[in-house]
């Protein structure tokens, strides 16, 4: 908000002044009824202005995401070229811009012409109003900053500097223009240099600039992503978190020579004739505003040293660092590797609308030999990931860890903007790689309020607990779900849990799993704070590979077992479910029958469960583990093909399930979320190297056309 509000009030106060020196001047003279034709005119081009950021904006959202990032680089380019046309104008700005408009509307008088004054107010407005609009979708587009936001902090700065301008009109305030003009330069340059890198960022995005992409330093601490630390450092002084060469090289090479412009001390200019300086003009007297100068800017012979110097510099150091590397990794994906991170992966997401969406996972912070796999095993805690998308970008949200021993997120739930709840599990203490057993785990919750995500308080349960799914239907219900880990024998068994928020706190549901069975839940969905739907597996402890599916209903105050349209005998399990509505809801997995296996797709219709046909049988041994659904026509469920080990997936148009292709970027798909007819979104992970390294990897799906895009670094 704070750099659209600075150029804002910057070319708000110059037009507010130059039309008003025109209107006195009018009046002075007693050709007021010159005010109407000058008020209309003023009244078009602001509307031009607005309209023509309208119309960037439009055009923007409506690109697809490769000419999205294309389009958002020459956007910042051109407001790069306006910030900086500013500062270096600002160096001779004239100390009395009201004498100088009124010395332009007299001259434009003279010549007999009340058209002049009308095409002098059309155009200073037109400019001035052009620079906020260009400016302030570059901040949107390239800052990831919030429309309202932006528009309004650039219209708070108008209004305040209609309030200024008509006081210095007026004659009844007092202001220093050139040294105004010189502080919000200051600031400008600071905002500008930040374009400058992220313009860079979004021109390696756009398939323009491919080298120097190599994180260089960690500067999370000092620009952490989502906090209100990050509002000033990243979206004033454009510092990212892992700045990449050419990002750095981009924000020196145009914030020191730019910096010294705005700071370098003025010399005068040499003196005029005597015949000269008897007109009353001075050499460092501006050309009148909205008039063609007549003279170029004299620019200081040291700054444009100093600027040419560090320029030289970066640009040798980018040369040397960019060179091609003897030691390169063997990718097997076309995803570059981020070099903070040993693995990061998304294993849920969510989204309310288009604009809104929220994904968790984890990831685990790359060390000096993570190239060859970690084989000293020193980073093993794992820490908790979430990424937020606004259908631009997606940025990585500040999430706390528990414990020592790492900390993962798995399922995120948002009732409302705002307001979401994720779940997944912690370990108390480190463990190594040489490690015979790892410390137990116990469930983590945490929450977010918009601003901040915090650990909610979470109620006690056995060790080698986790929780797994979670599902909030208002912000005052939240149903988690999970299982705990035993050993019976020789062989572990694990029994479901199931956790409550009831707008004060989380508390465990009393449950008594069927006696003798091993059972998990993996997923729930409550579409309602009356009806929740759980499903997983059930096994009987003598043989607790012989999994058969399992469906958990909430309805009456009560969770019971649902009865399903599967032969006992026969193996299966449910991995994600969906609920749409009370009365339809659907779950995905896998069956066997004999030696043959399918997918298992179970729908509900309010009173009984039914099993679909199986759809993608050809796929070998296919196992869904996804599901989505935006409404009951429109679902979008994925897998793998076990015989294969290749990602399968399905859409459900209408009534009939048509397979889609996936794109082949992914090692592994976790989550599925449908935010609008033919609209879904997957999240998981892909390889970037042999040696098992993933980083997180999403796409989405509009129209029948993927968009994949590698996540932010956390």
């Amino acid at each position: 908000m704070l750099p659209a509000f600075v150029i804002g009030l910057r070319e708000g106060l110059e037009t507010v002044v130059i039309v008003g020196a025109i209107t006195v001047f009018v009046r002075a003279q007693g050709h007021s009824h010159l005010l109407p034709r000058i008020w209309r005119a003023v009244a078009v081009a602001a509307a031009i202005c607005i309209a023509v950021g309208f119309v960037l904006r439009l055009v923007e959202v409506s690109l697809p995401w490769r000419q999205q990032e294309q389009f958002e680089t020459l956007v910042g380019l051109a407001a790069l070229l306006t910030v900086t046309y500013m500062v270096v104008w600002m160096r001779r700005f004239p100390k009395d811009l009201h004498r100088d408009t009124s010395t332009t509307a007299a001259a434009a008088l003279a010549r007999g012409s009340g058209r002049a004054l009308v095409v002098l107010a059309f155009f200073a407005v037109l400019r001035e109003g052009f620079e906020i609009a260009v400016f302030v979708v570059a901040t949107i587009s390239l800052t990831g900053r919030s429309a309202w936001l932006a528009t309004g902090g650039a219209f708070l700065g108008v209004v305040v500097a209609l309030a200024i301008g008509v006081g210095v009109v007026r004659g009844t305030t007092h202001l220093d223009v050139a040294r105004f003009f010189r502080v919000t330069a200051f600031i400008l340059v600071l905002t500008a240099a930040g374009i400058a890198m992220t313009m860079v960022h979004t021109a390696n995005a756009a398939g323009w600039i491919t080298f120097g992409q190599t994180p260089q330093i960690d500067l999370s601490w000092l620009a952490p992503p989502g906090s209100v630390l990050s509002s000033f450092t990243t979206g004033v002084l454009g510092i990212q978190p892992y700045p990449a060469l050419i990002e750095m090289v981009a924000w020196v090479a145009y914030f020191v020579p730019m910096m010294a412009v705005v700071l370098w001390p003025k010399r005068p200019m040499l003196s005029l004739a005597p015949a000269q300086a008897g007109s009353g003009a001075t050499a460092s007297e501006p050309p009148s505003c909205g008039t063609p100068s007549r003279r170029r800017p004299v620019l200081s012979a040291g700054w444009l040293l100093t600027g040419g110097t560090v320029l030289a510099l970066v640009v040798g150091l980018l040369a040397y660092w960019a060179r091609p590397s003897t030691a390169t990794l063997v990718r097997t994906k076309a995803v570059a590797a981020k070099a903070k991170d040993l693995f990061a992966t998304l294993d849920g997401v969510t989204c309310l609308t288009v604009t809104y969406c929220i994904a968790v996972g984890d990831f685990l912070p790359v060390d000096k030999d993570a190239a060859g796999g970690d084989p000293d095993g020193d980073g093993q805690a794992t820490h908790t990931l979430v990424e937020s998308s606004d259908a631009r970008h997606w940025r990585p949200l500040p999430s706390p860890d528990e414990g020592h021993g790492g900390a993962e997120l798995s399922s995120v739930s948002c009732p409302t903007k705002g307001d979401c709840v994720a779940v997944g599990f912690y370990r108390k203490a480190p463990f190594g790689l040489q490690a015979t057993n790892a410390p137990p785990s116990y469930p983590l919750i945490e929450a977010y309020d918009g601003h901040t995500w915090r650990v909610a308080a979470s109620p006690g349960v056995a060790p080698n607990s986790v929780l797994v799914s979670v599902s909030c239907p208002t912000s005052s219900s939240c149903t988690a779900v999970g299982y705990t880990t035993t050993s019976i024998g020789p062989n572990p068994s694990e029994s479901f849990f199931v956790e409550n928020f009831d707008g004060q706190s989380w508390a465990v549901v009393p449950l008594s799993p069927p006696g003798a069975t091993s059972s998990e839940l993996n997923s729930v969905s409550c579409p309602s704070s009356s009806i929740c739907v759980a499903v997983g597996d059930i096994a009987q402890v003598s043989d607790i590979t012989n999994t058969r599916p399992l469906v958990e209903m909430f309805a009456g105050g009560r969770w019971t077992m649902a009865t399903l349209p599967t032969d006992d005998a026969d193996p299966g399990i449910l991995y994600d479910t969906t609920c749409m509505s009370v009365r339809n809801c659907l779950a995905v997995g896998n069956s066997a029958t004999g030696h043959t296996s399918s997918t298992l797709v179970l729908s509900w219709d309010g009173s009984t469960w039914t099993a679909s046909p199986s759809i993608l049988s050809h796929a070998g041994d296919p196992s869904l583990t996804a599901i989505g659904c935006s409404n009951e026509t429109n679902c979008l469920v994925a897998g793998t093909s076990l015989a294969s080990y290749q990602r399968i997936a399905a859409r459900l148009d209408g009534s009939t399930w048509r397979e889609v292709s996936i794109p082949s970027d992914f090692e592994t798909i976790h989550a599925i979320a449908c935010e609008g007819p033919s609209q879904c979104l997957v999240v998981g992970s892909a390889n970037v190297n042999d040696f098992g390294n993933t980083t997180t990897l999403i796409a989405s799906l509009s129209a029948g056309n993927w968009t994949s895009e590698q996540g932010p670094a956390p």
